[in-house]
């Protein structure tokens, strides 16, 4: 099955924070799942928090759950989580936040957003590469 790439054409990225924009994006990474799926990973911070988002197409997972996806990122080595240190943080909560999201070519992506870091500490272990000239470009 052929699976869409996220387009990122014409994204302006955000290499310091504004009154407008309190977020800044610090790096990208793009690959595939082992099932061919591209995704797209970008990492960013604000909010005293570092996250990464990655972004994977839509198609034959429409009605993924938020643990699923979790467990797809880490069954595809893209992330590696330290649940008990995020727990001791959050609690309860899940570190993986998804939500649908469409680039700019109109398809349809799942959007899976993961707490990297915070005050408190760092919430994973490893990570895919990430390309570190973003704020070059």
């Amino acid at each position: 099955m052929e699976y869409p790439k996220f387009d990122a054409t014409g994204i302006q990225y955000n290499i310091e924070k504004t009154d407008d924009r309190d977020y800044i994006d610090l790096s990208f990474a793009e690959g595939a799942l082992l099932d061919g799926r591209p995704y797209r990973a970008e990492v960013w911070a604000g909010y005293q928090m570092t996250f990464i988002t990655v972004s994977v197409s839509m198609i034959g997972i429409e009605s993924i759950t938020a643990e699923e996806m979790k467990q797809l990122l880490i069954l595809n080595n893209l992330i590696v989580f330290d649940d008990d240190k995020f727990e001791e943080s959050y609690h309860s909560r899940l570190n993986c936040n998804v939500r649908p999201t469409i680039d700019k070519s109109g398809n349809s992506f799942w959007a899976a957003t993961i707490i990297v870091g915070d005050e408190d500490g760092t919430f994973v272990r490893e990570r895919t590469r990430f390309d570190p000239t973003i704020g070059k470009r």
